[in-house]
């Protein structure tokens, strides 16, 4: 009985030193998350939230009753949290939305370690700075509130580099499992972060040859391997889908274009993809100011970790060899920035704020302003998501029929809709079954998939077909119901 009262006290002594160290870094998130439940935000919007939210599901049903959860088309990580976490909170979309938020939390966590690692006894003014530049980071706000990969992925992220240099500080080797272990998680998560560890993966195993020793380089092989494995195992993950073309997709002439074409229709965009892989170093929506901060690094010629900057510089390349554009994939990069940029700050506030109520007011400033931002660009993916509750009501009345449509279809299913889902991407269609549903928007479509099976679909069905208008719905939707045949088919 002794033993077991011991353990409690060990226990709950433990949480509450956690608690007194790190209790903002989990009260900001929640707060987040509170705010946009209150507000009717459950994370879910577009098109991938939707696809981890229905495999979460089918993990679930996998671990309980052994059904085959199917094909994926994206590593397992982040579903295979949000189905475990469901276990105990059993809703997926809350599931999926708290994982997101928890992940962030620990990005703060260890953000302030790391950055206490290269900058010993500088406990307060990281913590401030950690608040500031990767809690409120705009972009990290809005994506801890969706139900999707990368925050959880950076968090691994973060943490493959916080043990490598955990490793070189100490001069232990033993953290390098920490290197391959989290690495692994990282790329389970999403394949892109394969990019940002791979060098201090490669730099962890030359110091593993160059020290030989047998047993830790086999410990972190396997830890890595076992980790990955999914991936070799069932459906084939692909990180741009089904249809990618490599040879389109890597090209130099992919940093320098303003447009491109080809299986992902017509794209367009406002500046090259040169500046654009950059973003996450000097986007206010990233990280603010971070310009100030490069300014004052290159003037005071600060320099950054080797490893941590070669790999996001690794990262920014590959970004901009894509040809389109994805603020998403720029997330990975925030919590690494801000720990680049730390010293930056910290001369800032040391040279030109001296006093402690100046800093303050500082402080104050910047995190209001990183606020305002996270609630412009959050507001956003509110908006994308009450479209879809929207589109989803309007479509209640019209179930158990055959739908024709186009990338709302995904929506509709995860928002529990039963349709007959044809959907006008996949194939050119010939026939069209009279009596069914289009679900179709022609404004939105019409540049993009001009040449694609998407508008060659609707231009043979307008041509061919009698089209009732069933409901004008918001932004350029319409629902129509197929008639009859013209006569002149």
């Amino acid at each position: 009985m002794n033993y077991s009262i011991f353990g409690l006290m060990f226990v709950f002594n433990r949480i509450q030193s956690f608690l007194d160290a790190y209790w903002l870094y989990l009260v900001l998130p929640l707060t987040y998350f509170f705010v946009a439940r209150m507000l009717g935000f459950d994370g879910v919007y577009g098109q991938d939230a939707y696809e981890y939210m229905r495999f979460s599901e089918s993990l679930k049903s996998f671990i309980t009753t052994g059904t085959n959860p199917g094909a994926f088309n994206w590593p397992i990580g982040y579903p295979l949290a949000v189905s475990t976490l469901d276990f105990i909170i059993n809703n997926t979309f809350i599931s999926g939305q708290l994982v997101s938020i928890l992940a962030l939390t620990g990005i703060g966590i260890v953000s302030q370690k790391f950055i206490e690692l290269l900058h010993p006894n500088n406990e307060r003014t990281s913590k401030l700075y950690v608040v500031v530049f990767v809690l409120a980071s705009p972009y990290l706000m809005r994506f801890a509130l969706t139900a999707m990969s990368e925050t959880l992925c950076s968090f691994f992220i973060i943490l493959t580099f916080y043990y490598f240099y955990l490793a070189s500080k100490k001069a232990n080797l033993n953290y390098l499992t920490g290197v391959f272990l989290f690495a692994g998680l990282s790329i389970m998560t999403r394949n892109a972060a394969v990019v940002i560890v791979f060098i201090p993966c490669l730099v962890a195993g030359i110091y593993l040859l160059k020290k030989p020793n047998i047993g830790l380089g086999i410990l972190c092989l396997l830890i890595f391997g076992i980790i990955i494995s999914p991936t070799f195992f069932g459906e084939t993950s692909q990180f741009f889908g089904d249809n990618a073309n490599f040879s389109d997709l890597f090209r130099v002439k992919n940093f320098f274009t303003l447009s491109s074409s080809g299986s992902h229709g017509y794209y367009t965009v406002t500046l090259p993809n040169i500046i654009y892989c950059f973003y996450a170093f000097i986007h206010p929506l990233y990280i603010f100011p971070g310009v100030t901060f490069i300014i004052i690094m290159v003037y005071k010629k600060i320099k950054a970790p080797k490893v941590l900057l070669l790999s996001l510089l690794l990262y920014s390349i590959f970004i901009g060899s894509i040809f389109f554009q994805n603020k998403r994939f720029l997330v990975l990069e925030i919590a690494l920035v801000s720990v680049i940029y730390f010293p930056a700050f910290q001369l800032l506030i040391n040279r030109k704020f001296k006093k402690l109520v100046h800093r303050y007011w500082l402080i104050l400033l910047l995190l209001s302003t990183n606020l305002s931002f996270g609630i412009y660009t959050s507001a956003k993916s509110y908006n994308f998501q009450q479209f879809d509750k929207y589109i989803s009501q309007k479509m209640i009345p019209y179930q158990n029929n055959k739908l024709y449509t186009f990338w709302i279809d995904v929506a509709l299913k995860g928002r529990g809709l039963s349709f007959d889902y044809v959907n006008l991407w996949e194939k050119e269609i010939t026939a069209f079954e009279t009596g069914s549903f289009v679900l179709f928007n022609v404004k939105k479509f019409s540049y993009q998939w001009q040449d694609h099976a998407v508008m060659k679909n609707w231009n043979f069905l307008k041509a061919n077909y009698e089209l009732e208008l069933v409901n004008e719905l918001k932004n350029g939707w319409q629902l129509m119901k197929i008639r009859s045949p013209k006569s002149s088919l």
